[in-house]
């Protein structure tokens, strides 16, 4: 029974609720059609010679809407449907509302989400402005009440030195087993040290006579057994000593006879490391190479060649047309000068190989002269291999990238070349171009 009483108890309630509801609208629609009529009459009083048409909406008979579901059903029907209220009838409803009203239904649900965010929390503030916003004022005020307004009085009272709350006590049975365990081991161990002393006080004189008649490797089997290490034998391996390579002892002179000679055994010509060659053998040798038709190798690293006898080598590449491979490293030759090296090597295109790396008076050649490299280079097509330092990724991939078209040209020429190899019983088997 007092289950179906509550039920039908809320089913009264919520149909006074609904009364109220349909009475305040009634109410709310007779206010706005007097509104209406005074506003006319006003406006006719005003124009008594004018008539002019108002177009009023069609007032909606509440009544003839459908009534809900609980006015003809059971109160036990759980499905409840809502009044079906158009937005036409919305608008006019709140339309019919003084200020008063609105105020007091923007306070019902203030976080709508269908509203737009600045409307939300909209503060008016019903007080009039008493005058101008006086900032510094306001703080002193605000720093005055602070200091007016007293501490809040400890419940407690903060007494120095006293701990309050419970102190960790160990138990004491504990503390007893753990000193009865530890006089227990130490017991123990100082009847197992006796023990041990005793018996290697016995047989010392055994240990003394054994290690004094062992050799080295029993010695070393006793350390192993023991975990020691027998440090006496412990040698470092010895680093193998290589000799120092013999200084150059090539003749100057004597290769510059040969040069100027034009002797066809003299292919190669190594002056590496040899300092102290004056500018006018230097002369001699490069002049007597221009007219050189057999030398096919010249290295001279370390053997401070400058800029001026770099001069004489590019008039040597001019004229030479045997020379194949140029070693230049680790003199003071300029970036400039190496360009001209560079440029020199197309006019007779038989230079393929040229190394002019850690020169000592410049590390980096810099953008412009590597730039100037990589575009020289496309004229070079003979030069398959460059021994250069450079600095910029871009220069050196476009260095790259024009030397392995040169080797690939070359590969394919090489391919499309045909030799004939002629036997002779006196100057021996010969390779010639067709």
């Amino acid at each position: 029974m007092t289950t179906f009483q509550s039920t039908y108890e809320s089913v009264e309630t919520f149909e006074s609720v609904t009364t109220t509801k349909t009475s305040r609208r009634s109410s709310i629609r007779s206010r706005r059609s007097s509104r209406r009529s005074s506003n006319v009459a006003r406006k006719e009083s005003s124009n008594p010679g004018k008539t002019k048409s108002v177009k009023v909406k069609p007032k909606i008979n509440l009544e003839k809407l459908e009534p809900p579901i609980w006015s003809n059903q059971s109160p036990f029907n759980d499905k409840i449907s809502p009044m079906k209220v158009s937005l036409e009838d919305v608008d006019e409803l709140i339309a019919s509302l003084s200020a008063a009203e609105i105020e007091e239904l923007a306070l019902v649900d203030p976080d709508d989400s269908s509203m737009p965010p600045s409307m939300r929390c909209l503060y008016n503030c019903e007080k009039d402005a008493t005058g101008d916003i006086d900032r510094s004022a306001m703080l002193r005020d605000l720093h005055e009440k602070a200091v007016k307004t007293p501490d809040i009085e400890d419940q407690v009272k903060f007494v120095p030195g006293l701990l309050r709350g419970k102190k960790f006590v160990p138990k004491e049975d504990d503390t007893i087993n753990l000193k009865e365990d530890m006089s227990e081991n130490a017991a123990q161990m100082d009847e197992i040290q006796d023990v041990e002393l005793s018996t290697l006080l016995e047989n010392a004189a055994e240990y003394d006579e054994y290690i004094a008649n062992a050799t080295d490797l029993e010695l070393r089997e006793v350390a192993d057994i023991l975990g020691l290490t027998y440090q006496n034998d412990c040698l470092a391996t010895e680093l193998k000593r290589y000799p120092d390579p013999p200084p150059n002892d090539s003749n100057v002179n004597e290769i510059i006879q040969r040069v100027q000679s034009n002797d066809p055994d003299l292919i190669e010509i190594n002056l590496n490391n040899i300092k102290g060659i004056g500018a006018t053998q230097w002369q001699k040798l490069f002049d007597g190479l221009a007219k050189n038709d057999h030398v096919e190798s010249l290295t001279a690293a370390n053997c401070d060649i400058s800029d001026t006898i770099a001069q004489l080598i590019c008039e040597c590449l001019h004229a030479n047309q045997s020379l194949r491979f140029l070693t230049l490293d680790s003199n003071s030759i300029s970036g400039e000068m190496i360009l001209k090296l560079i440029q020199a090597t197309s006019q007779r295109k038989t230079l393929e190989e040229l190394r002019v790396s850690n020169q000592l008076n410049c590390k980096y050649l810099g953008n412009r002269i590597e730039t100037e490299i990589s575009q020289v280079l496309s004229e070079t097509q003979q030069l398959v291999k460059l021994g250069l330092t450079m600095e910029f990724r871009d220069t050196l991939n476009r260095t790259a990238v024009q030397l392995q078209r040169n080797l690939d040209q070359r590969r394919q020429t090489e391919q499309q070349k045909k030799v004939t190899l002629r036997l002779d019983r006196t100057k021996g088997p010969t390779i010639e171009d067709e």
